[in-house]
């Protein structure tokens, strides 16, 4: 199959099960074809945006007017050695999960219940009420685009924030990461792991297409959580064509079935108005919105 394809659908590609066609679409499995799309992107002057596992994003109905680079099959080593883990950037979360339970390294609850690969996971630094991936990271290895070169990041030299990284450089790519747990017993790590999912299942809607959590918590710091603002202004199970707010967990927004990206955003929008009408609080989406001529073109 070449490298570069045209015209492919992305709905197929996104948890969310929306969006339109990719004028191109490449999906490499080594930084050498990584170094062949930065070619292409070099040489037709086009922007394009990286797609991980599809979790966290938004596409548009019309689809994508560039480049489309998925990661979904760049690099998915995973190897433990002792109590770290060298983990490829399209390795699923829950493969993570479950390789920890099988290894007896405890360190990575705080993921249970994240979508997605661990590429995304570390790029916007994902984590739930038990902690952020920022707190597990000795090492990040990232390949440029625009260089096509790859370097090593450091723990110390990396910076963080509430769901941002503030370290790689525009056009660089994560390819890798080594993380550290602690060793503990199997069985232990299971019971775990196994209780957080069970959880997981009661309190959100998981047999809908979603992305995850839409908006960021306002202000994580006091414990201001998006859902209960969402649900205080009366818009749980709010419906917007074929996409609904969820009754579960009111930061869901999911795809009752043919849903289309402007359903998803005039919900969003529609949550943003209310919350900063009548609560004074502004809600800033997590998820990412990429319009059809939306991107970045290699080397600006």
């Amino acid at each position: 199959m070449a490298l570069i394809r045209e015209n492919v659908t992305l709905a197929p590609l996104t948890y969310y099960k929306i969006g339109g066609p990719a004028r191109y679409f490449a999906q490499p499995e080594s930084t050498h074809e990584l170094a062949a799309v930065a070619d292409f992107l070099r040489d037709r002057k086009i922007p394009y945006f990286v797609l991980g596992a599809g979790s966290n994003v938004l596409l548009a109905d019309e689809g994508f007017g560039g480049l489309v680079l998925s990661t979904a099959k760049l690099d998915r080593t995973l190897a433990a050695h002792g109590d770290e883990l060298e983990v490829g950037a399209s390795v699923m979360v829950i493969h993570l999960l479950r390789h920890c339970m099988s290894e007896g390294l405890a360190g990575f609850e705080l993921l249970v219940g994240i979508p997605g690969n661990l590429g995304g996971v570390l790029c916007m630094n994902a984590g739930t009420r038990l902690g952020e991936i920022e707190s597990t990271i000795l090492a990040i290895t990232a390949y440029d685009l625009a260089t096509k070169t790859e370097r090593t990041v450091l723990r110390e030299r990396m910076k963080y924030s509430y769901r941002a990284q503030h370290f790689l450089k525009p056009d660089e790519i994560i390819v890798r990461a080594r993380l550290k747990g602690r060793k503990a017993d199997p069985a232990s790590v299971q019971t775990q792991v196994q209780a957080l999912l069970t959880s997981r299942k009661t309190s959100q809607p998981i047999d809908r297409p979603s992305c995850g959590s839409v908006f960021k918590n306002p202000d994580p710091g006091k414990n201001l959580q998006a859902w209960k603002v969402i649900a205080d202004i009366g818009l749980r199970g709010h419906r917007i064509g074929n996409a609904q707010i969820s009754e579960l967990h009111t930061n869901f927004i999911v795809n009752l079935g043919g849903a289309k990206a402007a359903d998803v955003k005039a919900l969003i929008e529609l949550a943003k108005s209310r919350a900063k009408a009548q609560c004074d609080v502004i809600l800033e989406e997590e998820v990412r919105i990429v319009p059809p001529d939306g991107g970045k073109v290699l080397g600006t």
